[in-house]
C-alpha cells in the first residue's frame, strides 16, 4: 500500500511537472508572437508616419496650409495638388480650393471639382483617400 501510494504520488508529480513545461512552452510561443506581432505593427506604423509627413511635405509646395482627411472631413487633392476639397459631413457642407493663374483657369478647376466630389459615395471616398487605403 506504502509503495503504491508513492508511485501514484510519483506519478502525479511527473505528470504535472510535463504539464508545467507545456504550460511553459505555450507561454514562450505566445510571448514570441505577441513580440513578432508588436514589431510588425511598430514598422508599419513608422512607415505610415513617414508616408504621412512626405505627403504633407509635398502638399507644403502648394499650400500654406495643408489640409488631410480626418474622420469628419474628407479633403482631397487633385493629382497636381493645385485644387483641393474638403466635404464637412458634420455641417453637410463642402469647400473647393484652386490655385490658378488666371480668372478662366480658376473657374474651369473648380466646375471640375465640384462636379468630382458630388459624384462620389462613401465607398468611392474611402478608396480615394491615399492613407485610408493603405
Amino acid at each position: 500500500m506504502k509503495k503504491l501510494l508513492i508511485l501514484l504520488s510519483l506519478t502525479t508529480l511527473l505528470l504535472s511537472s510535463q504539464r508545467d513545461v507545456e504550460v511553459a512552452k505555450m507561454m514562450a510561443e505566445f510571448e514570441a508572437s505577441k513580440k513578432a506581432q508588436q514589431t510588425e505593427f511598430n514598422d508599419y506604423k513608422a512607415k505610415m508616419e513617414k508616408e504621412y509627413k512626405n505627403y504633407k511635405k509635398e502638399l507644403t509646395k502648394h499650400w500654406r496650409n495643408p489640409e488631410l482627411s480626418t474622420k469628419k472631413e474628407w479633403v482631397s487633392y487633385t493629382k497636381d495638388k493645385k485644387s483641393r476639397s474638403k466635404v464637412n459631413f458634420e455641417k453637410n457642407n463642402y469647400t473647393v480650393e484652386v490655385i490658378a493663374k488666371n480668372l478662366k483657369e480658376a473657374t474651369r478647376k473648380l466646375k471640375e471639382r465640384i462636379s468630382y466630389i458630388v459624384s462620389k459615395n462613401t465607398k468611392q471616398v474611402v478608396q480615394t483617400d491615399p492613407f485610408r487605403r493603405k
